[in-house]
């Protein structure tokens, strides 16, 4: 009998941990958004914690965490303008490769307000916690076939510039679960009044979890580290497991909600 590693050891036991938490959560929409606000807090300290030391990480902290409140102030449709302006801006701080303490700052302030308000504003926007439902199923399902069958059978980089661990091999296999999965929750959760812009919605979800995961892992290379932190054992941080869940929200927004 194969013998489980160290590593798959912890990701079964945070899983087993983190599923019945989940459940609880998920039971109230009030208790979403509390368990969200106090998940992007560590994940805004995970982030700067690598840039900052004592008073400067906490000002860079509060003054992150005010800014995803204040954006989910503003009308709708102002909302999701600000996301068609400042995603490309973050993609072309992603993508420059000066690596100079403010451009890195700039860059991580940019990355955890924009992606960590899309999820609040996904929350607090949502008619049913169904669709909350959606994106988390699809997010997990969509990285743990991408890292299970990259490691596996994974041969072809994806890219080396960004992420030498993943593979088109995991990429593919990754979204094709997503998809699935997000069949699958349509059936179930029975969106019909909502059909025909989730039939657009679901092929680009899997994508966006694969997106969110890779702009994860350019990140960590900005910032020297292979790892946020090491909360959740070989999970890395919470950052770790929300980048493609952030992506997937945002995605979401600029989908559905204009619709």
């Amino acid at each position: 009998m194969t013998r489980i590693s160290t590593e798959n050891k912890s990701r079964l036991l945070v899983m087993l941990v983190a599923m019945p938490s989940l459940i609880l959560i998920l039971l109230n929409q009030k208790a979403i958004l509390i368990a969200t606000m106090i998940i992007l807090l560590i994940c805004t300290i995970e982030i700067f914690r690598h840039i900052y030391k004592s008073a400067k990480l906490m000002l860079a902290v509060i003054f992150t965490m005010i800014s995803m409140i204040l954006l989910n102030q503003i009308n709708s449709n102002f909302f999701l303008m600000f996301n068609l302006l400042s995603v490309p801006l973050l993609i072309i701080l992603l993508l420059n490769s000066n690596v100079k303490k403010y451009t890195v700052s700039l860059t991580s302030f940019f990355y955890i307000t924009i992606l960590g308000s899309n999820l609040i504003f996904l929350i607090l926007q949502s008619d049913s916690i169904n669709i909350i439902l959606l994106i988390l199923i699809v997010s997990f399902t969509s990285d743990s076939f991408a890292y299970l069958i990259g490691k596996k059978i994974g041969k072809s980089n994806l890219s080396i510039r960004f992420s030498k661990n993943k593979t088109w091999e995991g990429a593919i296999g990754g979204y094709i679960f997503g998809l699935l999965s997000c069949f699958i929750c349509v059936y179930i959760f029975n969106f019909e009044k909502h059909l025909s812009i989730l039939i657009l919605t679901v092929f680009f979800l899997p994508i966006a979890c694969q997106i969110g995961d890779i702009m994860g892992s350019i990140l960590k290379r900005k910032i020297n580290i292979k790892d946020f932190s090491q909360l959740l054992f070989s999970h890395g941080g919470f950052m770790d497991r929300l980048d493609s869940i952030t992506v997937t929200a945002l995605v979401f927004n600029l989908l559905f909600f204009w619709q």
